[in-house]
């Protein structure tokens, strides 16, 4: 499933890459200036770059003998799917999903949901997106103590402002 999400990445691209020209003046208006151009690229670049070398290392572990797939259930209101592909020691866990865009005013945020009663969840990451996938590696400290569960929520750009999840929008339970 997961190098289906990988294989349509370059069709994608494709078409992003003819919307991006079609779209080129108006962004070299909004910039104002070179400066904000090479600020805009730099950004765009630096997220490529992190999920391209992300995308490698979910390959990889997905790859790994042992290594399993685990869907994420949509919670009421949300419409995405996601998977996350885990390591046999269960120390690694990477997000993979194309309905997990992050936009100008919010991002998702990756949590783990610890065994034992009552235990809060603990922020893990944030979702990075290129090229029309959004992929997101846990926090290997936040996976630390176990999971139980593991949780996307959509949240203000940054992140959680209070340290607990805003608006929970995936969850996959975790069993043995």
């Amino acid at each position: 499933m997961a190098a289906l999400l990988l294989a349509g990445r370059s069709a994608r691209l494709r078409k992003e890459l003819d919307a991006a020209r079609g779209q080129t003046a108006t962004t070299e208006a909004r910039a104002g200036s070179s400066d904000d151009l090479a600020r805009q690229c730099a950004a765009q670049l630096e997220a490529a770059r992190k999920t391209s070398g992300l995308a490698r290392e979910a390959v990889a572990l997905l790859e790994q003998r042992g290594s399993r797939v685990v869907p994420f259930a949509p919670q009421p209101g949300f419409t995405g799917t996601a998977f996350a592909v885990i390591a046999p020691d269960r120390r690694r866990v990477i997000l993979l999903s194309t309905a997990l865009l992050p936009a100008a005013a919010r991002d998702f945020q990756l949590w783990v949901i610890p065994p034992g009663p009552g235990a809060a969840p603990v922020p893990a990451g944030l979702v990075v997106a290129a090229e029309g996938v959004a992929l997101g590696d846990f926090q290997a400290s936040a996976l630390a103590r176990g999971a139980l569960a593991l949780a996307v929520s959509e949240e203000p750009k940054g992140g959680s402002p209070t340290g607990a999840p805003t608006t929970v929008v995936l969850v996959a339970a975790l069993s043995g």
